[in-house]
């Protein structure tokens, strides 16, 4: 990413305090993201960290001043309903796994409202590379305590990974930057589909009604939200 931008002849960091700090979010994020997994099932832990979208749309009227519209704040409100009808407060036993969840999505929504905030002011490749530069800083310390020497098929499988979490992010800066965070941040929900599926295919992890219920309401909501007339000065795309 970085070499790509130094083609584009924009490597030049116009508000590295900014960058720094999305480093430090997505490192964070990281770190939250493999203790939430370890203590939750595969869908319980993704369908509580994609409230984090619901955060973004929010504080995008308060940070960014965009108006998200009665309409989308309706969808708003029927996706939080989704979250808690998965959570099951009283229901479930409530374990620090959910709290890491949780954290997810609030700095989730914190580096949402970074990148809509430096908009086309930043190079997109730099801001991947600091996200991954980020995830590194985080993780390698905790790498002597629990590293597995992987064979050639993990380290294949690790390559190929790497290389699709990179270009899914790469897309996710871009499209953070020419499109108002409540759309983009609601259709982010759809991965919620993909983890409750992947968690049934590779872990046997079966969800029971109550959450696919939650969950539909909660993507339903998303493309709801995601669809709904953008009513804010705020929503024309920003260079890049």
């Amino acid at each position: 990413m970085l070499l790509y931008a130094r083609r584009q002849g924009r490597i030049r960091i116009a508000r590295p305090g900014m960058v720094l700090m999305r480093a430090v979010i997505s490192g964070s994020m990281a770190v939250c993201v493999f203790y939430a997994l370890s203590r939750l099932p595969m869908s319980t832990a993704y369908s509580v960290q994609f409230s984090g979208p619901l955060f973004a749309a929010g504080l995008s009227t308060v940070v960014l001043g965009e108006r998200v519209g009665w309409r989308r704040w309706i969808g708003i409100a029927v996706g939080f309903a989704g979250i808690l009808i998965i959570l099951r407060p009283g229901v479930t036993d409530f374990n620090s796994g959910y709290l890491a969840s949780l954290a997810v999505a609030v700095l989730f929504a914190c580096n949402a409202m970074i990148l809509r905030t430096v908009g086309g002011g930043e190079p997109g490749g730099a801001l991947v590379a600091a996200h991954v530069i980020g995830i590194l800083g985080f993780s390698l310390p905790m790498l002597p305590s629990v590293y597995i020497e992987p064979d050639w098929p993990d380290l294949g499988w690790m390559f190929v990974t790497g290389l699709l979490m990179s270009s899914g992010h790469f897309f996710l800066v871009q499209a953070l930057r020419w499109a108002p965070v409540s759309s983009v941040s609601a259709f982010q929900y759809t991965q919620l589909v993909w983890g409750l599926l992947f968690g049934v295919l590779l872990f046997d992890d079966f969800p029971d009604a109550m959450a696919v219920g939650g969950t539909v309401l909660v993507v339903g909501s998303a493309v709801y939200v995601g669809m709904a007339q953008p009513s804010s000065k705020t929503d024309e795309p920003v260079d890049i």
